[in-house]
């Protein structure tokens, strides 16, 4: 059987890391499901930033708490400072 890395990503996603492993970041794609938005609309969001990210190279992750929390708070981004 051979697996796609989408495949790979659902069974990884899927495994209990324990207490202590916990999964910190979701791809971009991952919190568009989450907030039920399109791919497009969430990446330009990044760039507004209206959703947190972490840069790392060229990929962007999304923080989970910051996403709950911007979920918690209604969309709305807190202003830093």
């Amino acid at each position: 059987m051979s697996y796609c890395v989408k495949d790979v990503r659902d069974i990884m996603s899927k495994i209990d890391l324990g207490d202590d492993m916990e999964i910190q970041t979701i791809s971009v794609l991952e919190a568009a499901r989450k907030l039920g938005i399109g791919k497009t609309l969430a990446y330009d969001s990044v760039k507004r930033g209206e959703i947190p990210v972490i840069r790392m190279g060229s990929r962007f992750r999304v923080p989970v708490r910051a996403l709950e929390k911007l979920l918690e708070e209604g969309g709305r981004v807190p202003a830093d400072g």
